[in-house]
């Protein structure tokens, strides 16, 4: 990631054009983002504001709304699903009573198999390697060039023997039998490949256009039980499996959209009505329906649904127990913001006459972007009225007050609304709103009933001032109770991490500030240590109540952080290891980190390698290091890890870190 460098009013060049430069910064840099339409007044207080949505009247209004925004705005990632905390070792085993592999009387029984690592325990997410502890479904995007032994035969020349060509293996899903390590060897494939879910004998796949169900209960023979395919210009972004049903998240984008909004195909076509989409009343900037369909994973039975609008990359998706969130980010009225500038701090820049045509500008009834446009003829007449020395006064003193008042109102200028459904019938049970946005799924939490928010607000759009960042805590019906502001002040957030009755936060620009919080009260949240250290952590994890994992960067290589917690006030940084590799994964896909608390080991991908580090009496040690696999993924059956590369998987004992089985993909 790169550095983030602080705002600050440039210096400008003693010319006319200048002061427009200046002010209509304001103006133009969110031009080509925001939409037309008026927001609400702004509010004093942050996070006070509630957000309201509604559905729309008619395709008419549907189709007005998503036609007149901007869809040329979307980037990044979209944020995910996750739930409410139950347990907090992350990755804890699945209980399997003892379960001893069929056809293997006598064999060791399984009684320890890892998850995927997830925000949540309970609440699984796809990812490209699942197991039930007697198989391991891997799926790689890799293909494979492998050829059969070329045995030469005695009586013939080595140079009349010609070797097979070899033989390409396309990417796909491997079906592996894991146990017991004796007898590892693949014994199936599906040719399908992407992030899986898996519940009992069935088997989800995510590939590409398409969703895919498989019925697994012949492992070596897996048979497809349902499917659909994304209708054109739609998108899945996110999937979890909760409660025995898979929640699932696409996107379709407002370019040629249409009523009703086409949504899969398959042995039943699945759409939402436009009038059954929700949309915020104040204005946002949107390019996309979002919408949350519930399957059944056996029948791919659809269950139920909802859509909202949003924008791509700024929409996050979150799932607790018993209910889903919805975020939806939006910025405030640019035209709107320059109005209570000029009515406020800037009432003494301009002389009375000016003032007031200025004012009978922003009466007009027109759209926002006339208005910008007779501002722009306001300001360049005025300054065509004054001496050089006149206007390079008005270009410096506009350019302070313009920084200490958008300092002031920061949290003013962005806003993330969010929606609160019922898992039952996805019905809205409550909204409300925060300023700022968010970064992704571990920046939201529901704990005890309270939905805790990690944000920034980047205070850029207009050149000026300095980011902010916040942590606000809402009760249950999303009415702020509470919040800790001015985390790293000119700096954002990299990650975040809720866990029981704290929180974790680390901002980055030149040091990584670690934040500790105390949310034990949601009325009076409180920030009770910090320490700032070189470099960023982009992950944060949980090893036990007084451990976090930090895994980030310094300089231009991974680093990992063991941050000691156990008192609050003061935490350190117990100890740290730094990698000659680049990068890791785990950097922007969590699931490729796993962390074992019986043996206080942890596995990470970086660069092209694995590697297995312990953390025994708070220090960060490198017990094995495996090469030459590309290595993805990792995952442990009892006390045995396994390394799951693109072409080969390697098995060792966690008792010696030595390898007992070594499997190369077909």
């Amino acid at each position: 990631m790169e550095e983030v460098k602080a705002e600050h009013h440039p210096k400008f060049p003693i010319v006319a054009v200048a002061f427009l430069v200046l002010l209509l910064a304001v103006v133009y840099v969110l031009a080509s983002v925001l939409a037309p339409f008026l927001s609400k007044q702004i509010v004093q207080n942050p996070g006070q504001s509630e957000a309201h949505f509604k559905k729309f009247a008619s395709n008419q209004e549907f189709l007005s709304y998503m036609y007149a925004q901007d869809s040329s705005t979307g980037y990044g990632i979209f944020g995910g699903m996750a739930a409410s905390r139950q347990a907090l070792d992350l990755g804890a085993p699945v209980s399997f009573n003892e379960m001893a592999t069929e056809g293997s009387a006598g064999a060791e029984k399984i009684n320890r198999v890892s998850e995927t690592n997830i925000q949540v325990q309970g609440v699984d997410e796809p990812d490209i390697v699942k197991t039930n502890g007697r198989e391991i479904y891997f799926s790689s995007s890799f293909g494979l060039y492998f050829r059969e032994p070329f045995m030469v035969e005695p009586e013939i020349a080595i140079e009349e023997k010609v070797a097979p060509a070899p033989e390409y293996s396309a990417p796909s899903t491997k079906v592996i039998s894991a146990w017991p390590t004796s007898n590892i060897e693949q014994i199936g494939k599906i040719e399908a490949n992407g992030d899986m879910l898996l519940e009992g004998n069935n088997l989800v796949i995510f590939e590409d256009n398409k969703i895919l169900g498989y019925d697994i209960s012949i492992p070596e023979s897996p048979a497809t039980s349902w499917s659909f395919t994304l209708e054109p210009n739609t998108q899945l972004t996110s999937s979890r499996l909760a409660n025995g049903k898979i929640y699932m998240v696409t996107q379709t984008s407002s370019y040629s959209i249409a009523c009703p909004v086409p949504l899969l195909r398959g042995s039943l076509s699945v759409s939402v009505s436009c009038t059954d989409v929700y949309y915020p009343g104040d204005a946002m900037t949107t390019d996309s329906v979002f919408s949350i369909i519930v399957l059944n994973p056996q029948t791919g039975e659809v269950l139920g649904k909802n859509s909202f609008v949003g924008l791509t990359g700024q929409t996050v998706i979150y799932v607790s127990e018993n209910s889903a969130y919805i975020t939806v980010y939006r910025t405030e009225n640019q035209t709107k913001f320059i109005e209570n500038f000029l009515a406020n701090e800037g009432v003494d820049l301009f002389p009375l006459e000016v003032r007031g045509t200025i004012t009978k500008a922003l009466a007009l009834n027109i759209s926002d972007q006339a208005k910008l446009v007779e501002l722009q003829v306001i300001f360049q007449n005025h300054m065509n009225t004054l001496a050089p020395d006149a206007r390079v006064k008005l270009q410096n003193d506009m350019a302070n007050k313009l920084s200490d008042y958008t300092a002031k109102h920061a949290r003013e200028l962005e806003h993330t609304s969010i929606v609160k459904l019922g898992l039952g019938d996805l019905s809205i049970l409550a909204t409300g709103e925060v300023p700022g946005q968010v970064l992704n799924q571990f920046s939201i939490d529901e704990w005890g009933g309270n939905l805790r928010i990690a944000t920034t607000v980047s205070a850029s759009q207009f050149g000026v001032g300095e980011s902010v960042n916040d942590v606000y805590v809402l009760n249950p019906y999303l009415k702020m109770t509470g919040s800790v502001l001015d985390l790293g002040r000119g700096e954002r957030v990299y990650s975040a991490r809720f866990v029981g009755d704290r929180g974790y936060v680390v901002t980055f620009r030149q040091t990584d500030p670690f934040y500790v919080l105390d949310l034990a009260n949601p009325n009076s949240p409180q920030l009770t240590g910090e320490l700032k250290i070189p470099g960023f952590s982009s992950y944060l994890h949980p090893l036990s109540d007084s451990l976090i994992l930090g895994v980030g960067r310094e300089d231009s290589n991974v680093k990992i952080s063991l941050f000691d917690v156990s008192n609050p006030k003061n935490p350190i940084e117990a100890s740290k290891y730094t990698l000659s590799e680049y990068w890791t994964d785990v950097q922007n896909n969590h699931h490729a980190f796993l962390a074992d608390s019986k043996h206080n080991a942890f596995f990470m991908p970086a660069g092209q390698k694995g590697f297995v580090f312990t953390y025994a009496n708070n220090t960060i040690e490198l017990v094995r290091a495996v090469d030459n696999t590309n290595a993805l993924r990792a995952l442990y059956i009892n006390d045995y890890l396994y390394v799951l590369g693109s072409e080969k998987m390697v098995v060792m004992s966690e008792n010696n870190w030595e390898d007992v089985a070594t499997l190369t993909f077909r």
